[in-house]
């Protein structure tokens, strides 16, 4: 192409975004497809799957996009509500690739998970609150029910992460013997799995 700066014959060349030269980095990792393919990947989903539905490489994230951060977090239970918390944060990654939505990073600890979003994500925003699970841990000798709670913010930048319970009421409660969550908003019961893919949940 003329003025472009590229040999037309270079093959890796041909896999760059616009204006990025080069060759040994096919993908910016502040473009929105970059992004899109880390919350897939974090998600366990396939991403052969999904590679028709996500950005092109060459569109770039805006500079002028709300961003917010993604806190996830133990409230109480740490000792069991491990996969509970675990279970939350994946669930929040699929809402958030299912809903277009661009992640640029991720971090976490042993009862915290962190994430940028680059993009309005009404739906995450739905998520924050106080979740609840109800579980018989493994290798529970007496089949006892336990609870965990999780809480979910989203953070403009230079905001105080939370520590505590979230405010307000309960927005779900998991019920894992019974595989199923009760949404508290509508009196609505849905099943775990379903609510787990990041196919259900209050609406924005």
């Amino acid at each position: 192409m003329t003025g472009s700066g590229r040999d037309a014959g270079d093959e890796r060349a041909s896999r760059l975004p616009v204006g990025d030269k080069n060759p040994d980095r096919p993908f910016d990792p502040n473009s929105a497809f970059y992004s899109h393919l880390v919350i897939a990947r974090l998600a366990g989903e396939n991403l052969n799957a999904i590679e028709k539905n996500i950005p092109r490489p060459d569109l770039k994230v805006g500079e002028a996009m709300t961003t917010r951060h993604l806190h996830v977090w133990m409230v109480d239970n740490a000792a069991h509500g491990a996969p509970f918390l675990a279970d939350v944060w994946t669930m929040l990654l699929r809402i958030a690739h299912g809903s277009g939505c661009v992640v640029a990073s991720t971090t976490q600890d042993s009862t915290n998970r962190w994430a940028e979003i680059r993009s309005e994500c009404p739906r995450v925003a739905a998520e924050v609150g106080a979740h609840r699970a109800q579980y018989i841990p493994n290798g529970s000798s007496t089949g006892r029910i336990e609870t965990s709670l999780v809480g979910v913010e989203l953070l403009r930048p230079g905001e105080q992460a939370a520590m505590g319970r979230p405010t307000g009421p309960i927005l779900k409660t998991y019920n894992y013997p019974q595989r199923r969550v009760a949404v508290h908003s509508t009196g609505e019961q849905v099943a775990l799995d379903i609510v787990l893919a990041g196919q259900a949940g209050p609406t924005p």
